[in-house]
């Protein structure tokens, strides 16, 4: 055994792959749920505020699970979300000048 290697129990080894095949599964599911909204007929920016919406929600999933944004502390992981909140805001200025 290697010096500094982290056992971890089967339970846990199970728990934890568990949890990332459910965190697959969801990732599915929004993809396909992202393809069918594609295929209605909304409006170019309803389909265009619901096809960001899912894309951001899938960026938060696997940045909170598979970067373990979860595990640390409040202030970093406001660091990691503060660009989401800067391309958003750029994002609705872009519309509103488009709209107006």
């Amino acid at each position: 055994m290697a010096t500094g290697s982290a056992l971890i129990s089967p339970e846990s080894a199970k728990k934890s792959a568990l949890m990332h095949l459910s965190l697959f599964l969801v990732l599915i599911v929004v993809t396909l749920a992202q393809l069918y909204l594609k295929s209605q007929n909304y409006e170019h920016l309803t389909n265009a505020f619901l096809q960001t919406a899912m894309a951001l929600f899938k960026v938060f999933i696997v940045a909170f699970y598979f970067m373990h944004l979860k595990e640390e502390a409040m202030w970093l992981k406001f660091i990691a979300i503060l660009p989401v909140f800067a391309v958003l805001y750029t994002v609705f200025v872009v519309v509103e000048s488009i709209v107006r």
